[in-house]
């Protein structure tokens, strides 16, 4: 008797099983890619005017911002069809997307999206690499490493308008190992 009561729990607890697990099977939807050859979407989302952004990554190995509005995927253009394009984690900073923008010469602009198209800061010499990482924001500008055409990085401060470099102490310094 013991021995059946057993059996039925076990029998129980697998059917249980069975059921969770469909039941989660059917609360799950994958957004399917603007196309099948893209490698898609990698990063987290960032949450900008009521809609999900993630880095996309196409058949090209070129990077998009890409939007999901609840209902479908919209890829916003790169500047340039031989861009690298997007790279980085995007940061909303006074009602703007700003993130890291490589063009087709591997130059790191501050770039930004509107919610229609991007847009570049320019570098402050056309000789510059730019930025070189992530921005953050603090005390009401953004901020971020610029790689300088010798190969010197400095902090770079953006107040919504222009860059500016942060000196280094000593004119000798590699600069900030970020």
């Amino acid at each position: 008797m013991k021995r059946i009561r057993n059996v039925r729990l076990i029998i129980l607890a697998v059917i249980s099983m069975i059921l969770l697990v469909n039941n989660v099977k059917s609360q799950l939807s994958l957004i399917p890619n603007p196309s099948v050859n893209d490698y898609g979407f990698i990063g987290n989302p960032i949450v900008y005017n009521n809609s999900l952004f993630f880095k996309y990554v196409n058949v090209n190995d070129k990077f998009q911002l890409a939007r999901y509005d609840g209902n479908s995927v919209t890829l916003i253009p790169n500047l340039s069809t031989s861009d690298k394009g997007i790279v980085g984690k995007p940061v909303e900073f006074n009602g703007i997307l700003y993130f890291i923008y490589t063009n087709y010469n591997e130059k790191k602009f501050l770039a930004k999206f509107n919610g229609t198209s991007i847009s570049v800061i320019q570098n402050l010499n056309n000789a510059d690499f730019g930025i070189s990482e992530d921005p953050v924001i603090f005390n009401g500008n953004l901020f971020f490493p610029y790689l300088n055409e010798n190969n010197k990085t400095q902090l770079a401060k953006f107040d919504g308008i222009s860059i500016a470099l942060i000196n280094n102490q000593n004119s000798f310094d590699k600069g900030l190992l970020w």
